[in-house]
């Protein structure tokens, strides 16, 4: 799968649509958060979760995906029960 920055090259050389670019960056953003969502909730959660992840065991434990826009970043963290556990996630949504 293409890295973000290889994405943004192939826009400038072949200018292919912005809805397809578009496309490509929030596909790979939300594969890395759900990369690192499972492994925040499967190490940090507690008790940390096994098996297949599911809505149950999520809200059973209160665990929530708390997203935070600011201009030029968006960041997410997870929190059980109101406290923050983890680390923070962020993405930069500047795109030139």
């Amino acid at each position: 799968m293409k890295n973000i920055t290889n994405i943004y090259e192939d826009y400038h050389k072949n200018n292919f649509d912005a809805t397809e670019l578009s496309r490509q960056l929030v596909e790979k953003q939300t594969k890395w958060i759900d990369e690192h969502v499972e492994q925040i909730c499967r190490t940090f959660a507690s008790p940390p979760i096994k098996g297949k992840i599911t809505k149950g065991k999520l809200k059973w434990r209160g665990l929530r995906l708390i997203q935070k826009n600011e201009f030029e970043h968006t960041t997410y963290w997870v929190e059980q029960r109101g406290k923050k556990i983890g680390y923070d996630l962020t993405i930069n949504t500047k795109l030139f």
